[in-house]
């Protein structure tokens, strides 16, 4: 099966049909002090020198790459390297495979798995891939 390459007019398409949530789960996050690579298990990431590695989820899968200027809008702290997300953000769910070319990873796709998963959509221009084990431990649905 082939996957499908989630793009900005994609994501226009779906907004009407993405739900709201919540993140209910703390993460651990470090901020990087030099560039770096992560495999992730969506693929390759890149991390640059001011960008956070996430290194526990909440029991969901960890190890991925927020950048820094986006981690600082998203998310508060409240604790030694403990954080919250601020707000909510829609999430769209799709039964078939699927992947991204995040504008942040230099041209590098990430990918779901072959079940598929749910693209979480922080602005037309900004989304990422959760799986749907993920996304049951560390999010919850918000009434509109």
């Amino acid at each position: 099966m082939d996957k499908t390459c989630v793009t900005t007019s994609f994501v226009k398409k779906i907004l009407h049909d993405a739900q709201t949530v919540k993140k209910t789960t703390e993460i651990v996050a470090v901020e990087l002090k030099e560039d770096t690579f992560v495999q992730s298990k969506e693929g390759v990431e890149i991390g640059r020198t001011g960008d956070y590695l996430v290194i526990n989820n909440g029991g969901a899968s960890a190890g991925y790459i927020i950048q820094g200027q986006v981690f600082h809008e998203l998310y508060e702290q409240v604790g030694e390297n403990r954080y919250r997300r601020k707000g909510t953000v829609l999430a769209y769910q799709m039964d078939e495979p699927f992947y991204i070319i995040p504008t942040w990873n230099e041209g590098r796709p990430l990918y779901s798995s072959e079940k598929g998963g749910y693209l979480l959509i922080h602005n037309e221009d900004d989304f990422n891939i959760c799986s749907f084990e993920d996304f049951e431990m560390t999010y919850k649905s918000v009434e509109a």
